[in-house]
């Protein structure tokens, strides 16, 4: 279970999403029952060009959450896992070529169940970088 600061956005609000980290980071490592220092971004009930963003950590469990934390279950499944490589302001380039280069062509479909997370290791806001992987759930076509 990840839990977090839940977002609604268009193509026209999407670039605030940097400010939903910034509003999340004084919760990174004091949200109650968190796992570990890893940090996820989930893109979810995508319509059209609208969709649900989550900003989070994982958690053993949600009683404890603080009522402006909301949780999502993400299911156990098979990911396709990319490594993002660039600084962070170019992680949209990544999940576009995801969809548009790599999707098309792979053995895989996506599930859509989330559209797909972003988990970040060993990751400075102020740089930009660290380890960061795009996990996209898929099933064999």
């Amino acid at each position: 279970m990840l839990a977090g600061l839940k977002e609604h956005y268009t193509p026209d609000t999407m670039e605030n999403i940097p400010k939903q980290w910034e509003r999340f980071r004084p919760f990174m490592g004091n949200v109650p029952t968190q796992v570990d220092a890893k940090t996820y971004g989930v893109c979810y009930n995508v319509n059209g060009g609208e969709f649900d963003y989550l900003t989070g950590v994982e958690v053993s469990k949600t009683s404890e959450l603080p009522d402006e934390l909301t949780f999502i279950r993400i299911p156990s499944q098979q990911y396709a896992v990319f490594v993002h490589r660039e600084h962070i302001s170019k992680i949209k380039d990544t999940i576009d070529a995801i969809g548009k280069e790599w999707l098309p062509t792979a053995d895989y479909a996506p599930t859509g169940d989330p559209t797909f997370f972003e988990r970040y290791e060993n990751y400075d806001p102020v740089k930009g970088t660290g380890d960061i992987q795009i996990w996209v759930p898929v099933t064999s076509r």
